[in-house]
């Protein structure tokens, strides 16, 4: 596929383009998924590029930050539709285990707490309700790839529910730096 075709397809110009395949701009989600959506791949075929072990040493938080920014298409309650959600996993670090909040930016609720366990390879989080008198249950864990990644995104699954409890897996993107 040319630069003018993925111009044309993400509504870029071709300098854009150029930009990304020289690794001078950092592609966002929403672009890498209209890609993959055309040339009929998924998108962790992108992510399946080269073995690289991140976590050498440290497998409490293996992601040498305390905050990761995870992206997915979820369902927005104050517009009332589904869009690009962008959410922040702050990442604290305790004696006896790893504990991580899940909040949006701007709002400054936790809405999820939750903790992590490592190895070198995967990262799982199990998140529930942040207050134990929420009017709704709520359990979700995520899984992120830390192993196999493409400009610094990792590929990673969260497994809930939606607001009528139906179950509901989102695929996700994660990043130790804010990429839109």
């Amino acid at each position: 596929m040319s630069q003018d075709n993925i111009a044309m397809i993400l509504g870029k110009t071709k300098a854009t383009v150029s930009k990304y395949e020289s690794g001078n701009l950092l592609m966002n989600v929403e672009d890498i998924s209209k890609i993959c959506d055309e040339l009929g791949i998924y998108s962790s075929d992108l992510f399946e590029q080269e073995y690289k072990n991140i976590n050498k040493g440290n497998n409490r938080n293996p992601f040498k930050t305390n905050k990761l920014y995870c992206y997915f298409y979820a369902y927005d309650y104050k517009t009332k539709q589904y869009g690009k959600g962008k959410y922040i996993f702050d990442i604290v670090e305790r004696p006896d285990f790893v504990m991580v909040d899940f909040y949006i930016p701007n709002d400054s609720r936790i809405y999820l707490r939750g903790y992590m366990q490592s190895d070198n390879s995967v990262s799982f989080i199990a998140f529930e309700n942040y207050k134990s008198n929420n009017a709704r249950l709520e359990h979700v864990l995520v899984q992120i790839n830390i192993v196999n990644g493409v400009n610094d995104l990792m590929l990673g699954t969260l497994v809930g529910s939606n607001a009528q409890y139906i179950p509901s897996i989102r695929k996700c993107y994660f990043s130790q730096k804010d990429v839109g």
